[in-house]
């Protein structure tokens, strides 16, 4: 939607191929927090190309303020910023997060506050309710000449000399000169019957969950998340005015969309947003379950650019920075479409070979932090892992390990 609000300024003629339910979409299920620094471990900034992805999200957070306005302005619907974000600490093991998270703060000069208990507030970290940007972009592009709409699921894409086919699962196709995979998550199904793009590295589904709530004067005025706590789920409130809340959590990496029972996910949040977060949501109301996948590849950087057919982009792979990061990559991605600019300095190119970017001995300090346990144990376990990817040379991040031990990772991409 960013990017093809972006092309429509340029007075390209856009064709938007997507279902008008968006089911399972990562974006509409988000809770939308603008942040850089929250969601930091330890060893995040420890390499250039992490370093250079952070310094992307800053840049996006600087945009977002007058991007809301830029979309206030075309459309009409007025989509305030919640400000300020504060982090809870409720388990042992986010204590080395927490100070992680700090040496960041100081390191970069990000404005913070100490709290009571450990905890700490950044007032610079904000948050927005995704359904209005989502209104916002739909009133702007409905009301374009140069966009159309087709309600629809892409099956794949084919290349002839000049223009690009994109076949649809309902038997009709539509040409272009150039074709965005955007489809999160789905990419990856599109690429394998695709022609051409089955080098393009795998996505995985990063199935999220939250809930609205509803609690009369909740009396909550920004953000309220918890520290990470390792492999243990997260928990975070945002409140959009001042009944609703919207409640989340952290994903689980599957390989294909798999349902689960969010009606019991979304009670164990609230009972931990209730012991850890805030007392007073034990008088709330559920109003509605959202449940998305974000896309993730199996080294956690994105996938953005041209791949090897000419005219066929691919903009997928953010995890949960996607939000976060549209206003940068509607740049980027126009960038490369209208001027045959590098996008993000070619560094995420859809068909590269996996980031590893860490020793293994780093990963295994990092694995204490995240998973807990022995170090024996551990040790084992990243040797097994290791026996199963033997073109691994370095580090997988602890998060990512289950991708490998399940066998799901494609040998040929390490």
């Amino acid at each position: 939607m960013a990017i093809a609000e972006q092309l429509h300024q340029a007075g390209k003629k856009i064709a938007l191929i997507a279902p008008k339910a968006r089911p399972a979409s990562a974006s509409v299920a988000a809770a939308a927090m603008l942040n850089s620094f929250a969601e930091l471990s330890p060893g995040a900034l420890n390499h250039e190309l992490k370093r250079y992805k952070f310094l992307k999200s800053r840049e996006a957070t600087s945009l977002w303020p007058s991007y809301l306005r830029d979309l206030h302005q075309k459309s009409g619907i007025y989509i305030p910023l919640i400000m300020g974000t504060s982090l809870v600490k409720i388990g042992k093991s986010s204590e080395a997060y927490r100070e992680a998270l700090l040496a960041y703060l100081r390191e970069y000069e990000e404005p913070y506050r100490l709290d009571s208990h450990q905890g700490l507030t950044i007032p610079g970290e904000c948050a927005v309710q995704p359904s209005l940007v989502f209104q916002a972009l739909d009133r702007i592009l409905k009301t374009s000449d140069f966009v159309s709409r087709i309600d629809a699921e892409v099956q794949s894409v084919s290349s002839g000399e000049t223009l690009k086919t994109i076949h649809l699962k309902n038997g009709q196709s539509v040409q272009a000169e150039q074709v965005v995979l955007a489809a999160g998550s789905q990419v990856t199904e599109i690429c394998e019957k695709s022609e051409g793009l089955k080098n393009v590295l795998q996505l995985f589904y990063g199935r999220g969950i939250g809930a609205h709530l509803y609690l009369l004067e909740h009396g909550l005025n920004r953000t309220y998340r918890t520290f990470h706590d390792g492999a243990n789920c997260g928990v975070y409130l945002i409140p959009y005015n001042r009944d609703s809340l919207y409640l989340g959590a952290t994903s689980e990496l599957q390989l294909k969309a798999q349902a689960g029972d969010s009606e019991a996910e979304i009670k164990l949040l609230l009972e931990r947003a209730i012991e850890g977060l805030y007392p007073k949501l034990q008088r709330a109301k559920i109003e509605k379950t959202l449940m998305g996948y974000r896309p993730t590849t199996a080294d956690a950087f994105p996938l953005m650019g041209e791949t090897s057919i000419k005219g066929v982009w691919v903009a997928s792979g953010t995890k949960r920075d996607g939000f976060h990061l549209a206003p940068v990559i509607a740049r980027e991605i126009s960038k490369g479409l209208l001027k045959r600019e590098p996008v993000f300095g070619d560094r995420f190119l859809p068909e590269r070979k996996l980031y590893f970017l860490d020793s293994e001995a780093k990963v295994l300090e990092q694995a204490r932090a995240y998973f807990g346990g022995d170090e024996l144990s551990l040790k084992i376990r990243w040797g097994q892992l290791k026996a199963r990817y033997l073109k691994l040379d370095a580090g997988v991040a602890p998060e990512l390990w289950p991708l490998f031990e399940k066998g799901w990772v494609h040998p040929d991409h390490c």
